[in-house]
């Protein structure tokens, strides 16, 4: 009987790579870790600004409008998805998705050590509640918790500063959505080389926000960050480390979505195969599943929402499927995590984010770059160094209490 981690390495998608030469040089891991962390997080910035005036579309809404875009410049604004004061989302705003990972990197600044629950409560939620940023879509300084954040983002805080929950019960019974999974990009940072380790954190801190498969999805994204922040890491690396250690229907998802993916297919293709292998793990009765939109009618009558062990949040196997379809291409997995539509934004910034993460800053259009820094007025290479200065502290700590633990052993 085949295990599960040859289903992943005889699926589809890795055999139509390895039979066009295998993953591109480009996407082998380079540069210094300050330099690689500075690529993922615009990288990540690139993509949640570049998908977000089309974010909730359908692929053929976005194919009708978009479909002819040039990638190297930025999507505008669409007046469907313009909402409030300020010139809103498009031209690379970063939204909620961006905020949250700067937030948590600033916690770990502040903390200077690994985070859990309790310190997740005590770093993470004065960053979203008491510091003030620039908000780009409402062109002033507020807190991220003031943009607003959505309810499922905003859940933690009220359970952990209005209602005094126990931080290792606090995300017990919010939605369980996709938000957790989407700023795990530190953890990983955290613990560079080491997905496992970073797969614990991630838990570790992520029962302070939320639960069931989120949880299990943000700690799968954590370690393949891990992974992505490790010398020589590749696409393969990443998938892999992510998939090794993926649990009940988060695992069964990732098995299901990646054995489809054909890197000869077409964009359309593509989308339509990775929809229809995710949908069965959406919590929908099957009489939904052959409508356009199955998973945006009124939640009655699905598991939508509550906890489960066979459902999977749907950004994170589209994530690691667009990775490996575009094979290191940066602009090819722009282009896709944003026409594959739903939360595109989101999907965008964990395929950009973790393919930046492996390669460094010469994956990444300079020209996007620019653009990106220019108008979010962010200098993500000095949080960067920032960021790295205090996982040299956090590891040193790690080395300190590894030698108390052999010393108490070796006596």
């Amino acid at each position: 009987m085949t295990n599960r981690r040859e289903v992943l390495l005889s699926s589809a998608a890795l055999l139509a790579v390895s039979a066009t030469g295998g993953f591109p040089a480009a996407a082998a891991s380079t540069g210094r870790l300050a330099d690689r962390i500075a690529a993922a997080l615009y990288g990540m910035a690139i993509g949640d600004g570049m998908g977000a005036p089309v974010e909730g579309w359908m692929p053929g809404k976005i194919r009708e409008r978009f479909g002819n875009w040039d990638f190297r410049r930025f999507l505008p604004s669409t007046p469907e998805n313009h909402t409030g004061p300020g010139p809103g989302k498009g031209e690379g705003r970063l939204t909620d998705d961006m905020l949250l990972v700067e937030a948590l990197v600033r916690a770990y600044i502040a903390c200077e050590d690994h985070l859990d629950a309790y310190r997740y409560n005590e770093y993470f939620i004065p960053e979203i509640a008491e510091r003030t940023v620039w908000v780009p879509e409402k062109q002033q300084s507020m807190t991220p918790l003031a943009r607003p954040l959505w309810w499922p983002e905003r859940y933690a805080y009220h359970r952990l500063a209005i209602n005094n929950a126990e931080p290792r019960t606090a995300g017990i019974g919010n939605w369980t959505n996709q938000g957790l999974q989407g700023f795990m990009l530190p953890v990983g940072a955290v613990n560079a080389g080491d997905p496992g380790a970073a797969y614990a954190e991630a838990v570790a801190l992520g029962v302070a926000h939320n639960h069931s498969f989120a949880l299990e999805g943000a700690a799968v994204m954590a370690a393949s960050f891990a992974a992505a922040f490790a010398s020589g890491s590749s696409i393969e690396s990443v998938v892999n480390a992510g998939v090794e250690r993926a649990r009940d229907g988060t695992r069964q998802a990732l098995d299901a979505v990646l054995a489809v993916v054909d890197s000869s297919d077409s964009e359309v293709d593509f989308i339509r195969k990775v929809r229809d292998a995710y949908l069965p793990f959406a919590g929908l009765p099957p009489s939904r599943l052959g409508v356009e939109r199955p998973d945006t009618y009124a939640m009655a009558g699905t598991d939508m929402g509550g906890a489960s062990r066979i459902m999977c949040i749907e950004n994170l196997p589209v994530s690691f499927a667009v990775l490996v379809y575009t094979r290191g291409d940066a602009l090819r997995t722009l282009r896709t995590s944003v026409l594959y539509g739903q939360d595109c934004e989101s999907i965008a910034a964990g395929s950009l984010g973790l393919l930046a993460a492996i390669g460094g800053m010469q994956v990444l259009p300079p020209g996007l770059v620019e653009a990106s820094a220019t108008v979010n007025r962010r200098d993500y290479a000095a949080l960067a160094q920032d960021f790295v200065a205090a996982i040299r502290t956090i590891m040193n700590k790690d080395k300190v209490r590894l030698q108390r633990r052999a010393a108490a052993i070796d006596a």
